[in-house]
């Protein structure tokens, strides 16, 4: 059995720098209600630095050495490259993507113009959050299968439906492709790039995307909304949207020189990658990579998140206060950053809950109907409350009274109403603004799911195609290593699992598609069934 280490608080300067104490209850509150395992916070003003860890850590010692994956702060390191590899004029930010791809790759045009490098790092390229034709055969590892070959088919699909420069629109595709652009016209691989242009000059020795040894031992499990552990990421051909592994200690280091910016080559690259260049809200713009927040005083920031890690670094312009906030769960750190950075950003609150007894929490169990054929599920497990709708994972309850409960890992909370004679008869789901009442269905048991069969290879490829499914959306059908999938327009493709011939179903959502033949036997279309509903779509290819 692994020993757990519990560590709360690590300061390199002590009786100087200090973490405000409400921003550590704040964590104390996160960790005790399980909403993550660990918290590693690193902060910087004109004083001094310290480290602030809390949680606990199956693998090993919890402190600002704690490899975490970053996400998408990995982002404002592709940037990073492309100002360096401009300011040194092995390329220019409006070189279009074409002169760097090789002649055979298909690139996107609007009104005759292509997209620029500028365009990718300020995504403001009409590309859009995800290649159409990603498709991942583990949802838990989505971006680890994706080949160049697919980045470069992908670009030929795009139908661009704006001018490029005109819109901020987040693109994790676009600023991918941006990273192996510059790997291209490096002749580096991207971690080759990243370690010798920026992590070397900084005394960066613990970001990488390839772990050693050492930083395997010191890597960090991530962990689903609900508490279960979960893979690592691997992003082999988008590794400039999300692929880089660090520790707070050299986090910190980046971000404080980004707020110092000193006048070599690399500080100069670097105050390059924050000047605004599009305008984004009221308060909010971005630079090359960079968010630029100006609601208060000028904050150059970052955030990122994989399957189980979150992360949040950044500076103050004016304080030269700097941050970085990992931490390995789902849950958004945005809230402790930003108001370490700038106090007038009011720290979110963590809602207070209450005990209740097993007894009290069983009068709940049961299933609500939120929508046809989508329920509900609310049950014990030991003497935890839990709540798991129709093919999605389950989440544990936190009573905030006897009534109200948030879901752990979720911005969601449910209410519990009860009738005249005190039973439970609905819950009200609130989330997003939005309050969805789902009644109880008194002695509803689900039915069983139901039992895939294997269809023969020559049947599987008559469903192969395209059915038109709106004016905006077709469902394209695949053959993937002899399993049917299926991808409606702006979502990933999933498996289908054959009931029977030309009747098939989905594990990853309460729906079915059925099959229709024409007078000679050939499939003319599908229906989905969904919600109650029936939506058909016929085929057009």
């Amino acid at each position: 059995m692994c020993q757990l280490f519990l560590f709360l608080i690590l300061v390199t300067n002590p009786g100087a720098t200090e973490i405000p104490q409400a921003v550590k209850d704040q964590v104390h509150q996160k960790i005790a209600e399980k909403e993550t395992p660990a918290i590693v916070i690193g902060y910087a003003d004109s004083t001094g630095q310290t480290f602030f860890a809390h949680g606990v850590n199956a693998s090993g010692t919890l402190d600002e050495n704690t490899i975490f994956e970053i996400g998408s702060i990995t982002k404002t390191f592709t940037s990073l490259l492309l100002a360096l590899m401009s300011q040194a004029e092995e390329l220019k930010l409006d070189d279009p993507i074409g002169s760097l791809l090789p002649n055979s790759v298909t690139t996107p045009k609007f009104n005759d113009a292509q997209i620029t490098l500028r365009q990718l790092a300020t995504h403001t390229s009409s590309l859009p959050r995800l290649p159409q034709n990603l498709s991942p055969k583990n949802m838990d590892n989505p971006y680890a299968d994706y080949t160049v070959e697919q980045l470069y088919d992908s670009l030929g699909q795009v139908k661009p439906d704006r001018s490029f420069g005109s819109e901020y629109a987040y693109s994790n595709y676009g600023v991918g492709l941006l990273g192996h652009l510059l790997a291209l016209r490096g002749g580096k691989s991207y971690e080759e790039l990243v370690k010798t242009r920026i992590c070397a000059p900084l005394g960066m020795t613990s970001t990488t995307i390839t772990l050693d040894a050492s930083m395997q031992e010191r890597l960090i499990a991530g962990h689903l909304a609900n508490g279960e552990p979960t893979m690592n990421w691997d992003l082999p051909t988008l590794a400039g949207a999300g692929a880089l592994r660090s520790s707070a200690a050299d986090m910190l280091r980046y971000v404080k020189a980004n707020a110092a910016a000193a006048q070599d080559a690399l500080g100069l690259a670097m105050k390059r990658t924050h000047q605004q260049e599009h305008q984004i809200g009221e308060n909010l713009a971005i630079g090359l990579g960079w968010h630029l927040d100006r609601e208060f005083s000028p904050l150059v920031w970052h955030n990122g998140g994989t399957g189980g890690y979150r992360s949040f670094c950044g500076f103050n312009s004016e304080t030269g206060t700097a941050v970085v906030v990992l931490t390995n769960s789902p849950h958004n750190m945005d809230g402790i950053g930003m108001h370490l950075l700038e106090p007038k950003k009011v720290l979110p609150k963590v809602t207070d809950t209450i005990q209740l007894s097993a007894e009290q929490l069983a009068e709940y169990e049961g299933y609500y109907e939120l929508a046809p054929e989508m329920f509900i599920h609310v049950f014990m497990e030991g003497e935890t409350l839990f709540t798991q709708i129709t093919g999605q994972p389950k989440f544990a309850l936190m009573a905030e009274s006897e009534t109200r409960f948030t879901v752990r890992g979720l911005p969601a909370a449910l209410n519990f109403e009860r009738g005249p004679d005190g039973a439970v008869t609905q819950l009200v789901v609130h989330q997003s603004g939005r309050s969805q009442p789902a009644p109880l269905k008194v002695g509803y048991e689900p039915p069983p799911q139901p039992v895939a069969i294997e269809l023969p290879p020559e049947v599987l490829a008559e469903y192969v195609g395209t059915y038109q499914f709106g004016p905006a959306h077709v469902f394209t059908l695949k053959i993937e290593d002899g399993v049917l999938m299926a991808q409606l327009t702006g979502q990933p493709f999933f498996p289908l699992f054959a009931i029977q011939k030309d009747k098939f179903f989905y594990k990853v959502v309460p729906a079915r598609l059925s099959f229709q033949r024409g007078e000679e036997g050939a499939i003319s279309g599908l229906t989905l069934h969904q919600g109650g509903m029936d939506r058909p779509a016929p085929r057009i290819k």
